[in-house]
């Protein structure tokens, strides 16, 4: 791989990554300044140290909710659309600099009316 396929790849993974690991970070703050605000014991000592484990467990139930097509839905379109109404939201990502300097996912010199384009503004 050249230079600039491999810095574009990472950068991609790091975007990737902090999509993936912000959201449980800000979960878990969330669990726990309500259980504060609330007096809840769970998310304050389920699993021991500091209730790490509420946090699992509210994945774990999610992970087993039904999933509940409409009868008259198209069901393949149905299951795609988070995945298609994701992608304007990753494809914007690209272009936030990520560091010092030049560190930008992706040089996009379209402006900013290619991202609202993208956006469907």
């Amino acid at each position: 791989m050249s230079s600039d396929t491999l810095d574009v790849v990472l950068r991609l993974l790091a975007v990737f990554v902090c999509f993936l690991v912000l959201p449980l970070v800000i979960g878990q703050t969330e669990h726990k300044v309500m259980a504060h605000m609330q007096g809840r014991l769970g998310p304050m000592y389920a699993g021991g140290f500091h209730g790490w484990a509420q946090l699992v467990a509210d994945g774990v139930k999610f992970a087993q909710k039904e999933d509940v097509v409409p009868a008259d839905a198209d069901r393949r379109i149905f299951q795609l659309a988070p995945a298609v109404a994701l992608l304007p939201y990753l494809l914007v990502l690209l272009a936030i600099p990520v560091g010092p300097g030049n560190a930008v996912g992706q040089v996009v010199d379209a402006g900013i009316f290619f991202v609202l384009a993208v956006m469907g503004v």
